[in-house]
């Protein structure tokens, strides 16, 4: 059983034990988080962490338990050319079977970036 903190820019994940909770993780983010979801694609034996951050950058990241390091699976920038930022703040979600993750950012726009295992590697 895993804790998952986003501290604006840092990512802590916890590991409960018998003792309480121990400290896994602790990495810098560049830039201040705006959305984490932890999502498990099919076939994959890992959750995975999508993360995006206020000036709109995305990754997605892999916890390689054999360095016990974050691995990038996969960034890019998911800015769009017009739009007013949505008044809310970003919002993120992956569909249930993780076949794409929806992003509002801008009022009135829904960003969808499909997911398949391709992309991901």
């Amino acid at each position: 059983l895993n804790l998952i903190i986003a501290k604006c820019t840092r990512i802590e994940i916890h590991t409960l034990t018998a003792d309480g909770l121990q400290g896994v993780v602790d990495v810098p983010v560049y830039g201040r988080i705006a959305t984490l979801e932890l999502f498990r694609p099919r076939g994959e034996k890992k959750s995975l962490l999508f993360l995006s951050t206020e000036r709109y950058k995305f990754c997605v990241l892999e916890y390689d338990t054999e360095s016990g390091e974050l691995v990038t699976r996969a960034n890019g920038d998911i800015r769009g050319s017009t739009g007013r930022t949505a008044d809310c703040g970003q919002l993120g979600l992956i569909d249930t079977d993780c076949r794409a993750i929806g992003l509002h950012l801008y009022d009135g726009l829904l960003k969808i970036i499909p997911l398949d295992g391709s992309s991901l590697r």
